[in-house]
């Protein structure tokens, strides 16, 4: 048996929809259906192994199912459950291993695969909340002298309705303020809690 190498592909894709993908296709013409491709799947923020099912400390590989051998012949792919993908865990992507024979004839390839979440829905959503559409604002310590808010937090949600309810949250600020003996604002430090 031989082995083959290929080098990295970079994909990238939307955080909440992960798929591992290859396409079986011999000289670029002729699909390749029925093969048993295996994949492992690391997220490299934390080094957690994807099992096919739920996030594992140990390397492990999954199977990559035939997608459709009649619309889609040679497609073989596996997409991670949304409740297996976490933004607060994929800053730096994900790295697919990919093991497939595409003759049967003990010719084994390997293709790794550079996998960067996007996060443009969830971004336009935290940036609309910022832009004080659908966020609560919640005062907790004020400067004794001026009655200013010295501490608190923001919290930003999807819809006005998720807002008055304080349900679904979509991100979450502190801040923290100092004024001068004249109350004028001498500080002001913000920062993302979630």
């Amino acid at each position: 048996m031989s082995s083959v190498n290929d080098p990295i592909r970079f994909e990238s894709q939307n955080w909440d929809s992960i798929r591992v993908s290859v396409a079986l296709v011999l000289n670029g013409i002729t699909p390749t259906t029925g093969r048993s491709p295996t994949a492992a799947l690391k997220r490299l923020s934390d080094g957690q192994w994807f099992n096919g099912t739920t996030w594992v400390a140990s390397p492990t590989g999954f199977s990559l199912p035939e997608v459709d051998a009649v619309n889609f012949p040679g497609l073989y792919s596996l997409k991670l459950p949304a409740s297996e993908c976490d933004p607060d865990l994929d800053d730096e992507g994900y790295m697919a291993i990919v093991q497939y024979d595409y003759t049967g004839g003990g010719d084994e390839y390997t293709e790794y695969i550079h996998i960067e979440p996007t996060h443009a829905g969830a971004d336009l959503l935290r940036m609309l909340g910022l832009r004080q559409q659908n966020m609560r604002v919640t005062n907790t310590a004020w400067d004794s002298t001026t009655g200013q808010p010295t501490d608190g937090s923001v919290k930003i949600y999807p819809t006005s309705a998720d807002a008055l309810a304080d349900t679904n949250v979509r991100g979450e600020y502190s801040f923290s303020a100092a004024y001068d003996v004249s109350g004028r604002l001498t500080s002001y430090l913000g920062r993302k809690v979630s």
